[in-house]
């Protein structure tokens, strides 16, 4: 599956999301995010897809989301401690480190 939510859409903020499900490639209208934002990033962590930050309306944002591919939906999974955009993340295996 490959997910596609917030942004800038050239003339507004966005908050919607869209999925792609293969094989067939097509795309379609997910349930949105709780508020507009551009900036976040994404990563997975334990096959749960989050994003965190972004900004919207000159403010950076907190909150860590968490997308339920079931109902489609985001919920509130926590809160960075410190806001920012354009930040990265990934998922990192610690049982690998030495």
């Amino acid at each position: 599956m490959l997910l596609v939510s917030g942004g800038w859409g050239g003339e507004q903020f966005q908050a919607s999301t869209e999925v792609m499900a293969h094989p067939d490639g097509s795309w379609r209208e997910a349930g949105p995010l709780p508020s507009v934002r551009y900036g976040a990033v994404g990563a997975s962590l334990a096959g749960v897809f989050h994003i965190s930050g972004g900004w919207y309306l000159e403010h950076y944002l907190y909150e860590i989301l968490a997308w339920d591919p079931v109902s489609e939906t985001w919920s509130l999974a926590g809160h960075l401690t410190t806001a920012r955009r354009y930040h990265g993340a990934t998922e990192v295996a610690l049982d690998n480190m030495a």
